[in-house]
């Protein structure tokens, strides 16, 4: 199964037409708990493609599920009930976790 607090709340979704993306976190299960924020690119002639994504280890099930992505400067942000999670822009590498 899949899901996503963007079902029924718009601001879960991160929207930036300066830097031509959409964000958006998803929750799910194929065997293993999982939660990630999935970055697409948003092109007019080529529609969207998956620009990367940030995955929360997600030990403590639903309590570790992304909610929110943000970005500042060259960085995206996940955020999660017990973490946040920063990686760059440019190849999703994760630069640092802070605990809650």
């Amino acid at each position: 199964y899949s899901y996503s607090d963007a079902t029924y709340n718009h601001k879960a979704v991160l929207v930036s037409k300066e830097r031509s993306i959409i964000a958006i976190p998803v929750q799910g299960s194929n065997g293993k708990n999982r939660s990630e924020a999935i970055v697409y690119s948003i092109d007019f002639e080529k529609g969207f493609e998956e620009a990367g994504s940030i995955s929360s280890k997600n030990e403590r099930g639903f309590y570790d599920r992304i909610e929110r992505i943000i970005y500042a400067k060259d960085k995206y942000y996940a955020v999660s009930n017990s973490t946040i999670i920063v990686c760059n822009m440019s190849n999703f590498e994760v630069v640092k976790e802070i605990e809650l």
